[in-house]
């Protein structure tokens, strides 16, 4: 009797083993044959799964924001009852985050600007991911106001800017919610 596999379930988990190949090699230096080696599968596998590099990174981004926001939305959800108060936790999960997240935009970065990318993927997958975070943040915070969540998002892109070029010096995260606060108010 032939084995049923969940192909959704299977993409996913295809894609959960190569977010750390990304990361570490970047999106030039992975070949869809690495990227099999990580994932413990052969390369006609991932080829069944994936059409090509693109797909399957476009899925690991989706799955990375998935993530996230699952993470994100228990933490504050769970905890406060009061949208207010989830502003400064929330601004701690990311602060703690910023890492991570620098690593997974520069791989976006080079994503965008590889050779074997049409612009439009770039946008496709920035316009995905921001309106996923953007619906997560609605909820979280519970703000209907497009200005005043991107906001919060543009704080948020802004300190994993920071971090990625470098910047020795720490952002504040308590004086960032300070800021947040008075402008969410």
């Amino acid at each position: 009797m032939p084995k049923v596999v969940d192909h959704d379930a299977m993409r996913d988990d295809l894609a959960s083993r190569c977010v750390e190949a990304f990361a570490e090699r970047g999106y030039g230096r992975s070949s869809m044959r690495s990227l099999a080696e990580v994932a413990g599968v052969s390369t006609g596998t991932l080829y069944h799964y994936f059409p090509n590099k693109s797909a399957l990174f476009h899925h690991v981004v989706e799955r990375v924001a998935r993530q996230d926001i699952a993470e994100a939305s228990h933490l504050l959800v769970a905890a406060y009852d009061d949208p207010a108060e989830r502003v400064k936790p929330l601004m701690q999960f990311v602060g703690a985050a910023i890492p991570r997240l620098a690593e997974h935009f520069r791989v976006l970065n080079e994503f965008c600007i590889h050779p074997d990318n049409p612009g439009e993927a770039w946008t496709v997958l920035m316009q995905e991911s921001r309106g996923r975070y953007l619906d997560a943040l609605r909820v979280a915070l519970e703000i209907e106001d497009e200005a005043r969540l991107d906001m919060v998002l543009l704080t948020i892109c802004g300190m994993v800017l920071r971090a990625m070029c470098g910047d020795p010096v720490s952002t504040d995260v308590n004086a960032v919610v300070a800021q947040l606060e008075r402008i969410l108010s």
